[in-house]
C-alpha cells in the first residue's frame, strides 16, 4: 500500500506476533503465504491458518494445505487437536495423539512432505526413552513376571492409576454430544482433558519409579573400603531411599486425583457406569500400591522427621482413596443390581 507520494505505507495486519509475505508460484498455478509466528500462546497455530482461510475465501481461492519447516513444539498441535475437536462436537479430552493427528490432517500438514511427529516436534524428537512404556502389554507383563525385582509393585501402581484416569476419560469422551447429556457436556469434556493429563503423568510414573529404585541399586555398588568411601556411599544409599519413596508419593498423589476423575466420571453416560467403577478399583489400588512401596522404604532412612511426614501423607491418602471408593462403588452397585 503506498500514499498519494508513493511511500510505502503500513497497516495493521488481523494477527499479533504474525510476520508473513505472500506470493503467486506460476510453476504451481499456486499462491503462497509464508508466516513466521513469534508467539503461538497469544496468536495460536489454528488462528492464523483460519484467518488465512478466511482472506483466501474472499477472493474465491481456497487453502489447500500447509507446511512447518523445522521443528515445532507440541502445545500448539495439541490445541489446534482440541479447537477442532471442538468444533465437530467432540470432546477436547481425547488422547494428546489423536489430537495432534486431528491437528495435521485439518491443517493440511501432510499436503506437502509427510509430516513425521517423531521428528517434527520437538518434545518427542528429543523425548527420554520409556523402556518399560513402549513395549507391548504382553511385553510388559512378561518383564513384570520375570526373576528381576523391577519393576515391580511401585511400576504396576503408576500403570494401575493410568488405566483408572484413561477409563474415567473414556466415559467422559463417550458422553460428550450424547442427547441428554447437554447439562454435563462441558464439565465433563474439561475433566476428560484433566484425566488425559493425569493419565499420561502416571504413565510416566510406570519408567520413574523403576529408575528410582535402580539409583538404589547402583548406590550399593559403590565401594566402601575407606571410611570416606563409606560416607559417600551411605549418603547415596539415603538419597536413593529418599528418593525412591518420593516418587511412589507422587504416584500415590496422582492416583487419588484419578480416584476422584472416577466419581466423576459417574455423571457420565450411564451405559458405561461400570467402566467408571472399574477406573475407581483400578485409581485405588494404585493409591494403596503406591503407598506400600513408599511405606517399605522407611525402614531404611535414618531422617526421622522425613520418616514421620511420610507416614502422615500415605495414611491421608490411604483414608482418601477409601472413602472416595466406597462412595463409587455404592452408586455402581446400585445402579446395576
Amino acid at each position: 500500500i503506498k500514499d498519494d507520494q508513493g511511500n510505502t505505507v503500513k497497516v495493521p495486519g488481523r494477527l499479533k506476533h504474525v510476520r508473513a509475505i505472500g506470493w503467486y508460484i506460476d510453476a504451481y498455478k499456486c499462491a503462497q503465504v509464508s508466516i513466521n509466528l513469534t508467539n503461538y500462546r497469544e496468536t495460536p497455530l489454528h488462528t492464523v491458518f483460519e484467518t488465512v482461510k478466511e482472506e483466501a475465501e474472499k477472493l474465491g481461492l481456497r487453502v489447500t494445505g500447509s507446511e512447518i519447516v523445522g521443528l515445532v513444539p507440541k502445545t500448539p498441535l495439541v490445541e489446534a487437536g482440541k479447537y477442532y475437536a471442538g468444533l465437530s462436537g467432540k470432546s477436547k479430552g481425547a488422547p494428546e495423539q489423536e489430537l495432534i493427528q486431528t491437528a495435521i490432517q485439518t491443517l493440511g500438514l501432510d499436503s506437502v512432505a509427510n509430516f513425521d511427529v517423531s521428528k517434527k516436534i520437538i518434545e518427542y524428537a528429543v523425548a527420554e526413552p520409556a523402556p518399560l512404556m513402549s513395549k507391548s502389554v504382553f511385553g510388559f507383563v512378561d518383564e513384570v513376571s520375570s526373576d528381576s525385582p523391577a519393576p515391580g509393585g511401585g511400576s504396576v501402581a503408576a500403570l494401575a492409576g493410568a488405566l483408572g484416569a484413561g477409563l474415567a476419560a473414556m466415559v467422559a469422551n463417550l458422553t460428550v454430544g450424547k442427547k441428554g447429556y447437554e447439562a454435563v457436556k462441558d464439565e465433563l469434556s474439561s475433566m476428560a482433558e484433566h484425566a488425559q493429563n493425569i493419565k499420561d503423568a502416571l504413565a510416566h510414573a510406570v519408567d520413574a519409579d523403576t529408575n528410582a529404585f535402580n539409583a538404589v541399586m547402583e548406590a550399593m555398588k559403590l565401594p566402601k573400603t575407606t571410611d570416606a568411601e563409606k560416607v559417600f556411599r551411605e549418603q547415596a544409599l539415603q538419597n536413593g531411599y529418599k528418593s525412591a519413596a518420593l516418587v511412589p508419593l507422587e504416584t500415590a498423589e496422582l492416583c487419588l486425583e484419578a480416584l476422584r476423575l472416577a466419581e466423576s466420571a459417574l455423571k457420565g453416560n450411564k451405559n458405561s457406569i461400570t467402566d467408571a467403577g472399574v477406573a475407581g478399583l483400578m485409581a485405588q489400588a494404585g493409591v494403596q500400591g503406591a503407598c506400600y512401596n513408599v511405606l517399605v522404604n522407611l525402614g531404611t532412612i535414618t531422617d526421622t522427621q522425613f520418616v514421620e511426614s511420610m507416614k502422615k501423607k500415605t495414611a491421608e491418602l490411604i483414608k482418601d482413596a477409601h472413602d472416595i471408593a466406597e462412595r463409587i462403588h455404592k452408586i455402581v452397585v446400585q445402579a446395576i443390581q
